[in-house]
């Protein structure tokens, strides 16, 4: 689903029958997973070493915002380099 990462987009997603995610549209290794009962939590979205899709939970918004859930994405798959914990960065949909 693609989305604007603007607090008042992310404030009016509605939750579905099955969990979504809604990918960073800034190439940030960053998910916002909408449940079934209306839960936002941040995702870090990397590849793990053996090319499989990792999802691990950083946050919920709107307790986190946007720029502090980019930068703990970041800070889990390895900054800008792409390096720490063995995982790539960056998630393709």
């Amino acid at each position: 689903m693609k989305v604007k990462f603007v607090d008042s987009a992310l404030r009016h997603l509605k939750p579905h029958r099955v969990k979504y995610d809604v990918h960073d549209p800034e190439g940030a290794p960053l998910v916002l997973r909408v449940s079934s009962d209306g839960r936002k939590t941040w995702m870090a979205c990397y590849s793990s070493p053996t090319g499989v899709m990792q999802f691990r939970a950083i946050g919920k918004y709107p307790m986190m915002s946007i720029a502090e859930a980019r930068e703990a994405a970041l800070s889990v798959v390895g900054g800008d380099k792409g390096q720490g914990n063995g995982k790539s960065k960056g998630c393709s949909r």
